[in-house]
């Protein structure tokens, strides 16, 4: 509360009179003030913990806005309406974040990464934004998928060079090392037993 708000509740009111009643508002806020914090820090901390944690929460939840409620009468009517767009932000920037993570995760669920993988991704890639959040995720997994691709593609160019494929399935060249080939792909490997059966007794 502002002087010109006493001044209208107490129009005559001396200076000193005026001074007095902000000073006693002032020391009755601070400790609202000091609880607030404290217990927001105290709700941040439950929020982390098990289900068994929820009932506090709960109860830290309800002194948590019991006192905002004390703090916001002694407000102006701007500073009342600050904290009520403040909160509403906060709320709802809340919301689109975990939307997006959602958005994020079933994107990366569908490339097949693990929780772990997820884990650490997650955090890079989820804002407030949906459609810029979805775009980084699908980059990530495409930019997977290319270097997956390449891998494969270099380890099966760099067989064929050192096993040249000839008539007799296998081919003329060096023999390929059974490593080798255990490390090609699955289909890969089916492709070259159906060519050459016994492709597994000419590996070194």
């Amino acid at each position: 509360m502002k002087r010109d708000d006493v001044r209208k509740i107490f129009p005559d009111a001396t200076d000193e009179q005026v001074d007095s009643i902000l000073n006693g508002m002032r020391d009755e806020l601070n400790p609202l003030k000091t609880s607030v914090r404290d217990l927001t820090a105290q709700l941040e901390g439950a929020n982390g913990s098990l289900a068994s944690s929820q009932a506090s929460e709960a109860t830290l939840r309800a002194q948590l806005d019991e006192l905002n409620k004390q703090l916001e009468a002694h407000m102006s009517d701007e500073e009342r309406l600050a904290a009520r767009e403040k909160a509403a932000a906060e709320r709802e920037r809340e919301f689109l974040m975990r939307s997006a993570e959602l958005d994020a995760k079933a994107i990366f669920v569908q490339a097949g990464f693990s929780e772990d993988d997820m884990g650490a991704l997650l955090p890079l890639v989820v804002g407030t934004d949906s459609e810029a959040t979805k775009k980084a995720a699908q980059a990530l997994v495409d930019l997977d998928s290319a270097r997956r691709k390449a891998a494969e593609d270099a380890a099966k160019d760099a067989l064929l060079k050192g096993n040249p494929k000839g008539k007799g399935g296998t081919g003329g060249g060096s023999p390929m090392k059974m490593s080798e080939y255990l490390a090609l792909p699955y289909e890969e490997q089916l492709r070259m037993k159906q060519e050459n059966p016994n492709i597994l007794k000419e590996l070194t």
